[in-house]
Parts: structure tokens; sequence; C-alpha cells
């Protein structure tokens, strides 16, 4: 039988939400494409990849790393409104949605309400994000960058820029961006490099802080900071 949103009005909003996220993540899901051609890592990778010296994520069958910037919590029982989420040992976890840190090694409880499956994003992690848009290619494109710093430290991440859907990259048309995070007790410092030979569809990047982090913004290419309706600390980066 046909199963399409628009036939279950009482959720439509959710889905609509769920489907624009997931353009949202295409830069970043057309980047781990990229590097799994590269290297052969996998896009979802379970736990005991991601964490082979930590005992405890050699069991784990169901919650998985998608890239190495975004944990997921898999949401498998019908009505289930929270459940118990293990985070890996090493670095600490920031919840997607709330902001909230959480040391690694341990388990805690992760809301999982109708409008979203529970998200960690490991201290240090960034995440490109991309326009909500019909289809891709419906219109001018342009980046988000999700900033999870910790409470001090530098990290980094790359993500690939190509036309989409012709070969040009095999010809050299490719442009990577390379995005710096400095964080410190006191401010977080972005900086943002570009290398290659497509000419990006953007001139700008907006970074955002996770909410709750009130550290203000800096960067050497930083045009302008502000707090968004949701109080999340944002900036402009020109390229």
């Amino acid at each position: 039988t046909a199963n399409e949103p628009w036939m279950h009005p009482e959720v439509l909003p959710l889905v609509r939400a769920a489907i624009q996220f997931r353009y949202r993540l295409i830069p970043y899901l057309y980047t781990l494409l990229y590097e799994s051609t590269q290297t052969g890592h996998p896009i979802t990778r379970p736990f005991v990849y991601a964490f082979p010296d930590d005992p405890a994520c050699h069991a784990e069958s169901f919650d998985f790393m998608l890239g190495p910037n975004l944990l997921v919590a898999s949401i498998l029982a019908p009505g289930q409104r929270e459940r118990s989420v293990y985070l890996p040992a090493g670095p600490r976890w920031c919840d997607f949605y709330t902001g909230a840190w959480h040391d690694g090694g341990q388990t805690v409880a992760a809301a999982a309400a109708l409008s979203h499956i529970p998200l960690f994003a490991p201290a240090g992690a960034m995440i490109p994000l991309g326009s909500v848009m019909r289809h891709v290619g419906a219109q001018p494109d342009a980046r988000t960058l999700l900033l999870f710093p910790d409470r001090t430290g530098v990290s980094t991440m790359t993500w690939v820029e190509d036309d989409g859907h012709s070969l040009a990259y095999q010809r050299g048309e490719v442009t990577t961006v390379t995005a710096t995070l400095t964080a410190a007790e006191e401010y977080v410092t972005v900086a943002v490099s570009v290398s290659g030979g497509y000419p990006l569809p953007y001139a700008a990047i907006t970074v955002t802080l996770p909410p709750g982090d009130t550290r203000p913004v800096a960067g050497p290419a930083l045009q302008r900071t502000w707090v968004d309706a949701e109080g999340r600390r944002c900036g402009t980066i020109t390229l």
C-alpha cells in the first residue's frame, strides 16, 4: 500500500522537518561519501569501529556514529519517549538539541520526543549544513557550520565541495573547506581556509555554537556576531 507523508496529517509537520533536516545534512553526508571512496571508512560506523579501545562499545548493536562527528541513538520501540544511551569513553559529548554536556564512558537518559532522534556530538566536532530546499539544486546554497567546542582545545573539520552532478571533479574541479576550531575558557575562535579549483556557490559561512554556550565567537575573517531566535551565538565568516 502507498505510505506517503501527506497520508498522515497528524504528524506531517514532523515528517517534513525530518526530511528538511536530512537535506541540510547533505554537505556532511557528501563529505562522508567522498571520504569513503578515498579511505574506505564507512559512513555509518559501529561503536566498536569508532572506539575500539572502549570495551563497552564491543557489544553495542543499534547505536552508531554517522561519520566521526555525530552519534545516532536509534529509537526502535513504539511510543518510546526516553531511552538510555551509552556515550563512548574518551571525548565529552554534547546533546545536539539542548547543548548539555556529558562525560564519555557513561550511560545517560536521552529524551526521544516524536520530533527527533537523540543525537550527540563529540567535543571539538563540527558539522557543515546546507540550506533547506525542495530538491538539490533548487536554489543557491549556503553553509552553516555547527560548532561543538570543548572547554579548551583545537580541532579541524574539512568538507568537500563540487558541482554535485558532473564528472568535473575528475578534472580537479573540487574544493576543500577546512575549519579550525580553537576553544578557550573565555572565547571560541574559528578560522577557515579554502583550497581547490571549484568556485564555491557561497561567499560566507555562518558558524553556530550549541545552546547555552555563552562564549563570544572570534576569528580572523569574522564579520559580525549575533544571537539567533533559539539563543545560540552565531557569527559570519567571509571567505
